[in-house]
């Protein structure tokens, strides 16, 4: 299992630790003939995938078999779990959790087998946990420069809605702040308002005000627009941007 930046083993009755990119850990992911327990399998998938390789013979998950046998759980955790199911240390160790692996991992291979769950567990949440890995690794690519023009694009088109509505106003203001618009709206053009809300910003500017308000002044509509747009920039143009890695592709994380 992983430990911060570390990954814990334990092998009959004494534990080790390895760093994650340790090509002793690679060799013991990729041997076919050892046979390997995991807690949380696919982070060590995703090792063998970007060193180029591929991990075998990983026959046991115990984060997952866990998540099976109680999907409602609040922790995942290797001294949680112990805890719960009565599991204590196989061994004095120095790292508690490598000493509990392997007891722990038997606990729940056995409740697993109990309440009929060993199929799903073997022939599918396994074999998915390697799926996603491999996924994570791959990555999604993203055709940055089409965000970019399609950015650039939003500019323009949040320039001309900000532009068109100071012209119906009368007067250039933060049209995100919603102390501002609310001024705008319900004193300087003097639509309707419904009663102020107890926060200092004043009036409410939320999207189903304004949608109550449509035909009663063509600023509405012109501020549905421009925040329709601003929210297109900020989650798909500069999110999305923001999370592209050097190889062009985002790396996301899938559970």
């Amino acid at each position: 299992c992983f430990a911060g930046g570390a990954v814990l083993l334990a092998a009959g009755d004494k534990a080790y630790t390895a760093a994650a990119d340790s090509p002793h850990l690679l060799a013991v992911l990729t041997d076919g003939s050892c046979e390997k327990h995991c807690f949380d399998a696919k982070p060590f998938f995703r090792l063998a995938f970007e060193a180029g390789r591929e991990a075998k013979n990983i026959t046991f998950d115990a984060k997952l078999a866990a998540y099976l046998l109680n999907p409602a759980a609040a922790e995942y955790t290797v001294a949680h779990l112990a805890q719960e199911y009565g599991v204590q240390p196989a061994f004095a160790s120095a790292s508690g959790e490598a000493a509990l692996l392997q007891p722990l991992c038997a606990a729940l291979q056995q409740k697993c087998a109990e309440d009929g769950l060993t199929w799903l567990l073997d022939e599918m949440e396994l074999p998915l946990a390697e799926v996603l890995a491999n996924m994570e690794y791959r990555g999604i690519l993203v055709d940055s420069e089409g965000l970019r023009a399609f950015g650039d694009e939003l500019q323009k088109a949040l320039a001309e809605e900000l532009s068109a509505i100071y012209d119906i106003v009368g007067y250039e203001f933060n049209v995100n702040s919603p102390k501002q618009l609310g001024h705008a709206l319900f004193e300087a053009l003097g639509l309707p308002a419904a009663k102020k809300t107890k926060s200092k910003a004043g009036y409410s500017t939320n999207a189903e005000v304004l949608e109550n308000l449509r035909g009663q002044s063509p600023a509405i509509d012109h501020i549905l627009l421009y925040r329709t747009y601003q929210k297109l920039n900020s989650t798909y143009i500069e999110g999305l941007l923001k999370v592209v890695g050097p190889d062009g592709r985002v790396h996301s994380t899938f559970n």
